[in-house]
């Protein structure tokens, strides 16, 4: 029982990924919740590569061009252990999501003048996902695509994306999260041992 509870989780932490690269316009090869010894991962979205003008000490590289990317892949990051908690009730263990918030961590890094200012885009990004993953179709997707990675574990990108597509326009009720995930606002040097907490109001 436990383990299943504990693939379910897995399952709804890569659906939210998956869903919120779906809504930012952001192609993903596969979705998995197939445990990976090497990279240690319970699971894992494949994204597209990044463009040559997302990629630092380059010569394509962009900054404006390079601050949409990164706010786009790091709402990514952060759906998964939003959407986690929301399936779950609770704050996932920090062990799900910790190359997340490292990943979030670096490119705040990359496009911030400073600890404050990196802290408070991470934040702000964190409730701009969390505001789309409550939207009652965004939500449903999330559903929908859970429930089939606890099915068949590998899903292909174009699959999952006709999936999250048959779950926004079903007939009927659409589901909701059960509660309201909140924010506690962390100071960047925490940032990289406890970023973000997700508590019941």
């Amino acid at each position: 029982m436990a383990k299943q509870r504990a693939l379910q989780n897995t399952a709804f932490h890569e659906s939210g990924h998956a869903v919120v690269a779906f809504m930012l316009g952001v192609s993903f090869r596969s979705v998995t919740i197939r445990a990976d010894a090497e990279t240690e991962s319970l699971g894992m979205v494949m994204l597209r590569d990044s463009p040559k003008w997302a990629i630092p000490d380059t010569e394509a590289y962009s900054d404006r061009c390079a601050r949409a990317w990164f706010e786009r892949t790091t709402q990514i990051s952060l759906a998964g252990q939003i959407s986690e908690a929301v399936r779950a009730g609770r704050r996932p263990a920090r062990y799900s999501h910790s190359s997340d918030n490292d990943h979030a961590v670096d490119r705040a890094i990359e496009i911030s003048a400073s600890d404050e200012e990196a802290s408070a885009w991470i934040n702000w990004l964190f409730i701009r996902t969390r505001n789309m993953l409550g939207l009652p179709f965004v939500w449903a997707a999330v559903v929908a695509l859970g429930r089939e990675l606890m099915e068949r574990e590998t899903i292909t990108g174009a699959a999952a994306r006709m999936t999250i597509r048959n779950a926004m326009r079903p007939p009927g009720r659409l589901p909701k999260p059960r509660f309201r995930v909140t924010l506690r606002f962390v100071p960047f040097p925490e940032l990289r041992s406890e970023m973000l907490k997700l508590v019941k109001p």
